[in-house]
């Protein structure tokens, strides 16, 4: 039976303490290759990001999930997207304005910003680069997969009467990102394994944040990075050291996902 592995990017694969994916992360790819598992890159991040995904893993997955499930793609070819609606955007965007706050994500021209901010230029400092474009006139916009303030934990009470209306996450401490209620990264798993035949019984997940959960619980084997959420680890089936003790690869055998 063929398995499916679904893999998180950032402090799953990615260690964002060393700034790289460890090498034994990159060896236990190259063994489920071999062993002929279908590989699939499931993250928050948008299609800028491939390049150097691709880069430090030296891995090119047989299927992308990006923006937590806005974006599915084989290839070149989209084979799944949807758009946040516009119905609320326009108070956050009123609010934001009144504030001084940055405010972007990512959208049919790709990754941008409406402003650079103390906090936005700290959120791209620690992000890898590409940078965001500048577009001051975001609200023109025609279609947005994921929306991104540029907001402190205790500024979210500025948006507190809209906020109910989205699934939020936070991947940064200056950084909420928001798509649809009906978006998640297990919207973007259901198109892969309908359209490739593929068999829960045999599916696995890594991750390590909030925006995994949908993930975790859509797989039959499910884990945790050790330095990931609460939430995350409270719902997994088993709990994998952080990315730079070699958590991927340790998993993986202990799991027999990959030979000792």
């Amino acid at each position: 039976m063929r398995r499916t592995v679904f893999f998180d990017f950032d402090n799953t694969l990615y260690s964002h303490k060393s700034k790289t994916v460890p090498p034994s992360a990159r060896k236990v790819l190259g063994a489920l290759r071999e062993a002929g598992s279908f590989l699939v890159l499931a993250t928050g991040r948008g299609l800028e990001s491939k390049e150097m995904i691709m880069q430090e893993t030296g891995f090119d997955f047989d299927a992308y999930i990006y923006l937590n499930g806005q974006l599915v793609m084989e290839g070149d070819e989209i084979i799944a997207e949807q758009y946040i609606s516009i119905d609320n955007t326009s108070r956050i965007f009123d609010i934001a304005d009144a504030e001084g706050i940055a405010y972007g994500g990512f959208t049919c021209r790709g990754q941008a910003l409406c402003r650079w901010t103390d906090k936005s230029r700290a959120v791209w400092n620690d992000f890898n680069p590409p940078l965001p474009s500048l577009v001051e006139d975001f609200r023109a916009i025609e279609k947005i997969y994921l929306l991104q303030l540029y907001i402190s934990k205790e500024e979210e009470s500025l948006f507190s009467s809209i906020l109910p209306d989205y699934v939020t996450n936070r991947p940064h401490e200056f950084l909420l990102s928001l798509i649809p209620k009906s978006a998640g990264k297990a919207l973007g798993m259901n198109v892969i394994m309908n359209r490739h035949n593929l068999d829960r019984s045999a599916s696995y997940a890594f991750g390590d944040g909030y925006n995994d959960v949908d993930m975790l619980k859509a797989v039959s084997t499910s884990i945790a990075m050790e330095d990931g959420s609460e939430e995350l680890k409270s719902i997994a089936s088993f709990i994998a050291p952080a990315a730079d003790d070699d958590g991927i690869l340790r998993a993986s055998m202990s799991l027999g996902l990959i030979a000792e």
